[in-house]
Formats: structure tokens, sequence, C-alpha cells
């Protein structure tokens, strides 16, 4: 768990930029915390229903605080079962809570390259869900029919629509290992020997719609979380060792 408060910045300043991935800062703020996400957002009517404006999602025009990146803790297992000669080993870690924001969710939508832009490309028209304002101030639902790429071309230029949970739970690790009886060791002239097989980075399990919610970008030479674009995404390792010792 990391807890931090910004008590005043250099020069006197109200807000500093620490990091920048495409749509989407890491802004700092006085009062305000080191992995504090700003970015513009849809705007939206008292209840909450995105506004339109001729069919066209409106975004706010300067940048806005969305959330914190800082998960609200992480943890980990490791559990380790033995039976006779054989030793399974399982490693799980992962986080809850903290946004990320994917430079590359919003750039490969904006393209038109990921499923979620299909609506609308048959009828060739599409009807956003929300509200359109009046003259006098007041709404009215939106039933406004324009093209995809006008919506989409705006809907994925919107830091708010590439934000996700961060949260996720990884399969970090599996191992077996087979240990050669003692006398059978000894045979061979060894005092103990044992075989092992493992896996890492097997599996995570999270609402993320690209790679790897643990995914970041770097500052210079620093690694930052919570904001992506384009990274290369966490393969998973196989291996097997041979132990001996004499």
């Amino acid at each position: 768990m990391n807890r931090n408060k910004i008590i005043e910045l250099n020069d006197n300043l109200e807000r500093q930029t620490l990091a920048q991935v495409w749509q989407a800062y890491l802004m700092g703020t006085v009062g305000g915390r080191t992995s504090d996400l700003w970015g513009t957002k849809f705007v939206r009517d008292d209840a909450g229903n995105m506004v339109f404006n001729n069919g066209i999602p409106v975004r706010t025009t300067t940048q806005e605080y969305i959330g914190n990146t800082a998960p609200d803790f992480k943890a980990g297992l490791t559990n380790t079962l033995r039976y006779k000669d054989f030793r399974f080993s399982m490693t799980l870690d992962g986080q809850l809570g903290g946004l990320i924001y994917s430079g590359t969710y919003n750039r490969a939508s904006w393209d038109g390259f990921t499923t979620n832009t299909l609506a609308g490309r048959e009828a060739g028209f599409i009807v956003g869900a929300g509200v359109a304002q009046q003259v006098d101030g007041s709404y009215i639902p939106n039933t406004v029919e324009v093209s995809p790429q006008a919506y989409y071309n705006q809907y994925y230029q919107t830091t708010e629509a590439g934000v996700f949970d961060a949260s996720f739970i990884k399969l970090r690790e599996l191992s077996l290992t087979y240990t050669l009886p003692k006398n059978m060791a000894q045979s061979l002239h060894a005092n103990n020997l044992s075989f092992s097989i493992y896996g890492r980075n097997l599996a995570v399990f999270d609402k993320f719609p690209f790679w790897d919610p643990e995914g970041g970008t770097m500052n210079g030479t620093v690694f930052v979380p919570g904001l992506e674009m384009a990274p290369m995404p966490y393969t998973a390792t196989y291996g097997c060792t041979l132990k001996v010792d004499f």
C-alpha cells in the first residue's frame, strides 16, 4: 500500500506534469498524489448521462482529474504441497484497485482495429446513448444519427474511454519437482539429485482489454505504471532444472 500527498510544488506551481502518454497525464497537484491520473472526460448531465452535440460525444476542453493509478493493495500467495518424493508449488499474486490508461486501446479503437468499433458499420450510422442539450439548458434523449467514423473519432480521442480498472490476479508460477530417493542418488555418486519443471507468467485474470494491466511506459529511464502505449507484452516462460549435490 502506497499513500502520499503533495504538500508543495517548486516555483509555487499548483500543477505539474509528471508523465504523459498520448492523451493521459500523471499530474502532480498541491494536495493530490503523485499517481493521480488526469485527462479529458466525457461531459455528462447531473444524472450521469453522456452529452451529445449533433450526435457526437462532447468531451471536456481541459484536463480533468480521472482517478488514481496506485492500487489499494498488492498481495501474493505461495503454496507448496509435498507427496513422497514430489513437491508441487504454486504462486499467485495480484492487486486490487487502481486505474490504468491504455493508449494502445484508444489508438487501436480510433483507427477502427478493435471489435468494439463494429457497432454501426453495417447500418452506416450510430446513435449514441445519452442526451442532447437544448437551448434552454434542458436535456432530451439523443436521437441524432452520425457516421461510425465521426462518432469513434471523437469517442476514442477522449482519455476517459481508455481508462480501466487495473485489478488483477496472476498465476505467477507453477513448478513440479521430483527428488530422487537418497539411496538412488548415492548410487549415482551424488548426495542429492532433483529434477524440476516450471512455468512463469502463465495466466492473468483481469478486466483489462489489452495484454497486461501491469503494463506501463518509460519516462526517460524511469518505468511509469498506470500509463501504457504499445508496450511489449509480458511473456510466459517454461523451463526445467536438474540439481545435483555432491
